[in-house]
């Protein structure tokens, strides 16, 4: 009987453990760049939604996302705004692939004011960015956070959007949105401000709008797109099978 507890006891340690451990995420980010790098997680003016994310995660720090192997060796990947400048093309391929052959989901934003206390008095933003640390604790999704921002950003935003394959209207936009969509993102939230921002357009990409002012999307692979490795895999196969029939023709 004492040996049946003591077995329990070491059961339900290890379930505690295990939960635990799957609420904390490795999630890579790059450095703070750009003009406005105070709007990004370890920025000042983030400090409110930094120490949620490093109360339940943690945040490593590379200064470009053009290492592939890294990237890919996370199951969460955060893409901050950087104000000037643009993620290059080896940046933007390897995020989609990041995107695609991992069937990642992709949380796109397009304001890092979102969650600066100095315009969060009467709408929901912190309750959205609460929900977006909870969301990242999934590890059985890869996920993939890219930050935008106002039509002072065109070029960013259109390289963030690349890798979705969405698009984005440009402009600073101070609409009070509410909640559009039932996903786990807006659980709670019952009014979210863009606070200069530019916002999602709804009829690229298939995005899953968050909310009615078009603030925030997600978006998934389509699952009938091949991702780049299982395409070069067809090309190879398809040229194999016109030698076979040439050397049969032969």
């Amino acid at each position: 009987m004492e040996r049946r507890k003591f077995i329990r006891l070491i059961v339900a340690t290890f379930i505690l453990l295990a939960s635990g451990l799957a609420n904390a995420t490795a999630i890579l980010t790059q450095t703070p760049q750009g003009s406005y790098s105070n709007n990004v997680l370890t920025g000042s003016r983030w400090s409110d939604f930094t120490t949620m994310m490093q109360t339940q995660h943690t945040i490593d720090q590379v200064s470009n996302f053009e290492n592939y192997s890294t990237v890919s060796s996370y199951s969460a990947v955060w893409v901050d705004q950087e104000l000037g400048n643009t993620l290059t093309s080896a940046e933007i391929s390897n995020l989609q692939n990041y995107f695609t052959s991992t069937n990642a989901q992709a949380l796109v934003i397009l304001d890092s004011n979102w969650n600066d206390n100095g315009y969060l008095n009467s709408e929901d933003n912190e309750i959205f960015a609460q929900n977006i640390v909870d969301w990242l604790s999934d590890t059985s999704v890869n996920k993939l956070v890219l930050i935008g921002e106002n039509d002072s950003w065109n070029t960013w935003n259109q390289s963030i959007m690349d890798v979705v394959g969405g698009g984005f209207v440009s402009q600073c936009d101070w609409t009070v949105g509410t909640p559009s969509s039932s996903h786990f993102l807006t659980t709670g939230v019952s009014t979210m401000v863009n606070v200069c921002g530019s916002t999602i357009d709804p009829n690229l990409g298939n995005p899953d709008i968050l909310f009615t002012n078009n603030l925030a999307a997600v978006y998934v692979a389509d699952s009938e797109m091949p991702a780049p490795a299982t395409l070069a895999l067809m090309g190879l196969g398809l040229v194999g099978i016109g030698f076979a029939r040439k050397k049969r023709a032969a």
